[in-house]
């Protein structure tokens, strides 16, 4: 379930309005459309739980290009130098230029570390040694960091026991022209250390000027049983975690993924098994401020019932790249449930026999 409500790390503030609909076997309908109010934000504040969160769906983009890292046979190397690029058991090194200077969590990096378990370590070249990945738990990189000051920085994407197989491969490639770059580093075709049938693809893009986060899901296959995987962001200070958002879910319904929510701990998982993986396509973003458009409400919604069915049509907003409904069995609580993030302005659900409500909210992104 989704805390619609405004909370620290988020940050869905809405403008609702309602109509009621007497539909023959359903007694009250309630349907909500919204948008995301304006709100201050600091473009490089220092608190991680401030940065603004969302999500949404987009084909996925695989690059090609870059830097390759590591081979078929990579398992928990770390890559700390372009010199090196198979890796190594090193912590500490020179770093991997990011392209551009990066701001996160208020302070400036300009290098990265990349760890094969799916995480990345952000530093700085201006120091020695340039980036430090030392971590209590490679496989949960978030949760427990030893003291070393701005290098605790840190963002994980899939963040488990990983390796990679025929076929896979981990890059890294900036894209795009100053003052618009974007680094990606890219897990290919990765999986499950010493199991078949894992088959994940994933990125951490790093966005240049706007210090947007995003990271983005391919498709996922995975036979295995119930695993716990570490999603989010990191940074200073480590001794007593207090600088951290992540995302976290105990479901295992096909709808985990979509309705994660804020983890308050910093050891805080999303499960996943076979049929609880990310969504082909799905995206989380993590930024300091709001995008620069904001979505128009939706308009002349409309609702038709057939036989074992409702379908929702509604005129497209203005600036909207997506639409996310949502639904609950009370509407005056604040637990709603994400259905579906879809492109096209109609959406068609089954007709259940119980009341049930629903929001349909206009979401972008930015670019």
């Amino acid at each position: 379930m989704n805390n619609i409500d405004s909370t620290a790390r988020e940050m869905r503030i809405s403008t609702d309005i309602t109509w009621f609909f007497d539909l023959p076997k359903l007694s009250v309908i309630i349907i909500a459309w919204s948008f995301l109010s304006l709100v201050t934000y600091l473009s490089a504040t220092a608190n991680l739980a401030d940065y603004y969160y969302d999500q949404t769906i987009r084909p996925y983009q695989e690059i090609s290009g870059g830097t390759l890292l590591g081979n078929t046979t990579t398992d928990e190397q770390r890559f700390l130098s372009l010199s090196n690029p198979l890796g190594g058991t090193a912590l500490t090194g020179e770093g991997i230029p990011i392209g551009f200077d990066f701001i996160f969590a208020g302070t400036t990096f300009d290098r990265l570390g990349i760890n094969a378990n799916g995480w990345i370590s952000l530093g700085k070249s201006s120091a020695s040694p340039s980036v430090n990945m030392s971590s209590n738990d490679y496989f949960n990189p978030l949760s427990s960091v030893p003291d070393i000051g701005d290098f605790v920085a840190r963002i994980a994407g899939f963040a488990q026991n990983l390796q990679a197989q025929t076929g896979a491969s981990l890059r890294m490639e900036t894209l795009g022209t100053s003052p618009n770059r974007i680094t990606v580093i890219q897990w290919k075709k990765y999986r499950i250390a010493n199991t078949n049938g894992s088959d994940f693809n994933f990125q951490i893009r790093l966005y240049e000027g706007t210090n947007q986060i995003r990271i983005a899901y391919g498709s996922f296959a995975f036979t295995g049983n119930n695993r716990l995987v570490q999603v989010g962001l990191r940074a200073a200070p480590s001794t007593t975690a207090s600088n951290y958002q992540l995302r976290e879910s105990i479901s295992g319904s096909d709808l985990a993924w979509l309705n994660t929510t804020s983890g308050l701990v910093p050891t805080a998982t999303i499960r996943f098994r076979e049929g609880t993986v990310p969504i082909d396509g799905q995206i989380f973003a993590f930024s300091p401020n709001l995008p620069s458009l904001m979505p128009a409400p939706i308009s002349n919604l409309s609702i038709t019932q057939t036989i074992d069915s409702l379908i929702f049509q509604w005129d497209a907003s203005a600036n909207a790249e997506s639409y996310h409904i949502y639904s609950t069995d009370d509407p005056y609580g604040v637990e709603w449930e994400l259905e579906a993030v879809i492109n096209d302005t109609s959406w068609i659900t089954p007709l259940l026999d119980h009341n049930i409500f629903y929001r349909v909210h206009s979401f972008y992104l930015g670019q």
